[in-house]
């Protein structure tokens, strides 16, 4: 059996294994946050973008030129944002 740096082959292959299952299991786990987290947000985000989307579109109604444009790319980036993350 061949060695690397005084390590078997076969050793070094059961730890790269491990470290690849340990990743697996990390990946997993931040999906199953991120899961819970979108469950309990997506209310609260419901209920604050009912208050302030009428406010921010007074805002962007009252803008003109250049910043209105810049207030729009804004808003649309946080609206897509936003989707992304609740997955919606």
């Amino acid at each position: 059996m061949a060695e690397v740096g005084g390590v078997s082959s076969d050793r070094l292959a059961r730890g790269l294994y491990t470290m690849v299952g340990f990743g697996v299991l990390a990946v997993q786990r931040v999906a199953g946050t991120r899961h819970q987290a979108q469950r309990r947000l997506k209310p609260l985000i419901a209920r604050v973008d009912a208050v302030i989307d009428p406010v921010v579109d007074e805002v962007e109604q009252r803008l003109s030129g250049p910043p209105a444009a810049a207030f729009h790319k804004a808003r649309t980036a946080a609206r897509a944002g936003r989707r992304v993350f609740l997955g919606s």
